[in-house]
């Protein structure tokens, strides 16, 4: 007790916490194991050019993108190389802890293979925010702060190694970001759907109709994707944009589909509030697949528990990936 308020009790007395870690000794660390196969790669890339051998075709790395992100062949024969990170940022509330939000900042190397990548020996964590509220502008500046000058430190002073008697100078640069559509909100302002151009992607204009703004291109027009300087002129300068522009945020399966359509579309099959009424499962159905759900054995990391109607509220994505596997 404390000014007779009871410490576990009181909300006043809720902090944020937040934690800075240095990036560069993780990737020192993670660089060493990956480095000859990231050159024989590049070198691959830069001198062959056909990647017959390479049979996951959803590699980002195989994509032209990526290709004009690396550095260019000359640069390549001079023992430069450019490494490209990913930038993660969400947040989201734990189990049994509903009063705090914590929102970790990874960050992922992208010039290794998908199944590489996808290892969590693979991930820096660059920092942790945990607070009771909505994280602010200088709670993310801050958040963002140590990463942004060691960025612009490894820019000074790149990183060298050694492979076999030669010398490679490592350039290191932020290649996109990946994060939701409420986290990008908090980040950069937008995407804002009370506004004209109030899209973070394209600079399509949003039409009312009655209480709705609906963004829509007519047949022949074919909107143009925003530019760094449209971000100037339609949204928030944040401290966010020092790091990374909300165009670099590529849009994932994970959050429209799994997070977002598919969610939206169970809810209405299932809820008694639909918004679609025409979806509506009727009772008779929705006892069958029940039963139906009970009998199944699932063959992934998803337990029983999880394949019920009545969890979808609380289900995450790849949960509601594994109900919609097991309808199907």
């Amino acid at each position: 007790m404390f000014s007779r308020v009871y410490i576990k009790r009181a909300k006043s007395v809720q902090r944020t916490e937040l934690h800075l870690i240095n990036i560069v000794p993780q990737l020192t660390d993670l660089i060493s194991t990956q480095i000859e196969k990231i050159i024989s790669f590049h070198d691959m890339l830069h001198h062959s050019g056909v990647l017959a051998d390479v049979g996951d075709r959803s590699d980002i790395r195989l994509f032209p993108g990526f290709r004009e992100a690396i550095e260019t062949a000359n640069e390549f024969c001079a023992h430069r190389l450019r490494i490209l990170l990913s930038l993660s940022v969400d947040g989201f509330v734990p189990k049994r802890l509903s009063r705090r939000e914590i929102w970790p900042l990874y960050l992922r190397l992208e010039n290794v293979s998908r199944d590489e990548g996808n290892n969590f020996h693979n991930s820096l964590l660059a920092g942790i925010l945990c607070t009771p509220v909505k994280p602010s502008d200088l709670m993310m500046e801050t958040l963002f702060s140590r990463l942004e000058s060691e960025l612009s430190a490894l820019r000074d002073t790149p990183m060298e190694v050694n492979i076999n008697g030669a010398v490679w100078t490592l350039e290191v640069s932020l290649y996109r970001g990946i994060a939701d559509m409420a986290a990008q909100k908090i980040l950069y302002g937008m995407p804002t759907w009370n506004r004209n151009y109030g899209c973070s992607k394209c600079d399509l204009v949003g039409v009312v109709q009655g209480r709705q703004r609906i963004w829509l291109p007519a047949q022949d027009e074919i909107p143009s994707l925003r530019t760094p300087e449209s971000f100037a002129r339609d949204a928030e300068m944040t401290p966010a944009m020092r790091i990374m522009l909300p165009c670099a945020f590529s849009s994932d399966s994970l959050h429209i589909c799994s997070e977002g359509v598919t969610r939206d579309r169970l809810r209405d099959m299932f809820n008694a509030a639909s918004r679609f009424p025409g979806l509506r499962v009727d009772y008779h159905n929705t006892e069958l697949l029940k039963t139906c759900l009970r009998k199944l054995s699932s063959h992934t990391y998803s337990n029983s528990l999880i394949l019920s109607l009545e969890d979808l509220k609380t289900c995450k994505a790849a949960e509601i990936d594994e109900v919609i596997l097991n309808i199907h």
